[in-house]
């Protein structure tokens, strides 16, 4: 075995899948259970593809914002039920009016995956934030492929390593390509997610991933609300505040410390103001809604305008759009993804380095445990104090 890439850049894009021939790309785990591909020496012909395609190996084509614009849908069950203004939904429903096809990040069996959908009834099972990483089959850039041959419009969200795949394999027939990629801050391994799950509800397995989201999309508040079925349809949902946190879900609170992610997130090459796809979207923090006179009651979406085709979807899509032009300047500063990767700290470094043998539980305790004796005692306070009530 060998790797394609070293674990500092690898991204996990899984292109290598999709454009071997032969079967000699194998996934093995890494730190925090992380996948990574690697070449089976003895199925491999030194064809060299997975080099040639590799988005970590070659250069990309980087584009600064000719716009950004904070946006939500006119659409009030869509406001509603998307976890920021919705923006990735209202494009998606104007690709399959349009008789295109959707990719992006849903569940599907017992993994979230990256799905395809091509009728508005099943665009739902892609609503809702999933901070985990998106597994991508070894056919999926295939199909994206076979659908720009037959003529097909089709949207590809997806975090930014993911739309560098997609566009390195499509390069040669991407006319009808629209790539939307999420301001993204670092994705923690599914595995580690589903082991913090299945802990959780007390099972072995998880026998049907129902529906994920990391968000309230009522209030648009961090929320981790997960439900998941077994045979005894238990279902897990935990609530976070993350300025205010109770350290009950140490994934999530690890995965907003940033101590999760796997190791090329901290190397981002994707992480800064110039884009690599049409449409960047994400939450528009840092927006001075005091010069826009209205202030969105369910989240706010940021939409960078990234190319030509980027300006051409917006103009398709302003009437489904309440739509506010903002500074390029006002959108970076208050999205730090959109200049420099997150940093890993000493506690961070600290935590990865325990979990090999404390697990996920034991190796935040440790390494946040003034953190969390604090809350605990503000807690026992706060419960002292309601009791004298």
């Amino acid at each position: 075995m060998k790797f394609i890439c070293n674990e500092n850049k690898c991204t996990g894009c899984c292109l290598c899948l999709n454009v071997c021939k032969h079967n000699a790309i194998k996934i093995i785990k890494g730190k925090i259970d992380a996948i990574y591909p690697t070449i089976d020496t003895e199925k491999c012909i030194n064809c060299g593809l997975c080099y040639k395609y590799c988005p970590s190996l070659n250069q990309c084509d980087y584009k600064y914002p000719k716009e950004a614009i904070a946006c939500w849908s006119k659409d009030e069950d869509d406001y509603k039920t998307s976890t920021s203004g919705g923006a990735a939904s209202v494009i998606s429903n104007w690709a399959i009016d349009n008789g295109g096809i959707v990719y992006g990040c849903g569940t599907y069996k017992d993994k979230i995956s990256h799905i395809r959908i091509d009728n508005k009834d099943d665009l739902w099972k892609l609503k809702g934030s999933k901070y985990t990483q998106s597994y991508i089959t070894s056919d999926l850039y295939k199909q994206v492929k076979a659908d720009l041959n037959n003529g097909k419009l089709v949207v590809f969200i997806g975090t930014p390593c993911q739309i560098a795949a997609c566009k390195s394999y499509n390069k040669k027939n991407d006319d009808k390509l629209i790539t939307v990629d999420l301001i993204c801050h670092g994705v923690p391994s599914q595995e580690l997610f589903v082991k913090n799950i299945t802990d959780e509800l007390n099972i072995n397995q998880i026998k049907q991933i129902k529906r994920i989201s990391f968000r309230d999309s009522k209030t648009s508040d961090f929320l981790l609300s997960a439900i998941i079925f077994d045979n005894n349809n238990k279902e897990y949902n935990c609530k976070i505040n993350p300025f205010n946190p109770s350290y009950n879900d140490k994934y999530y609170c690890a995965f907003w410390y940033g101590w999760n992610y796997r190791k090329s997130c901290y190397n981002c090459v994707y992480a800064k103001d110039k884009r690599i796809s049409d449409i960047t979207i994400g939450d528009f923090w840092g927006l001075k809604t005091k010069e826009l006179g209205i202030n969105p009651t369910s989240g706010c979406s940021l939409m960078l305008i990234n190319t030509e085709r980027g300006e051409y979807v917006k103009e398709q899509i302003k009437e489904r759009l309440f739509i506010y032009s903002r500074p390029i300047e006002e959108a970076i500063k208050g999205n730090a993804q959109l200049r420099s990767p997150t940093k890993l700290t000493l506690r961070g470094k600290f935590f990865r380095s325990i979990y090999k043998y404390c697990g996920l539980n034991i190796s935040f305790n440790i390494a946040a445990l003034d953190k969390v004796i604090i809350s605990r005692i503000k807690r026992i306070i706060k419960l002292i104090l309601f009791i004298k009530k």
